[in-house]
């Protein structure tokens, strides 16, 4: 069973979950960025970023 990843990005941690595209190509050590979308409520999501003291699901544009 795969367990979410807590990543470092440039806007705050990030944490991926098992279902993520990229889930397989992240590595632990790695810092990531990339254009952060917010996403609606209701919307689908496998990315959570801490963002002021709350976890929000995101999406990640442009991702290096």
């Amino acid at each position: 069973m795969n367990m979410p990843k807590l990543v470092p990005f440039s806007k705050g941690p990030l944490i991926v979950l098992p279902g993520d595209r990229f889930y397989n190509n992240i590595g632990s050590g790695e810092r990531r960025q990339g254009e952060v979308k917010w996403l609606e409520p209701g919307e689908r999501f496998s990315r959570l970023l801490y963002h002021e003291g709350l976890w929000r699901p995101v999406e990640i544009g442009n991702q290096t």
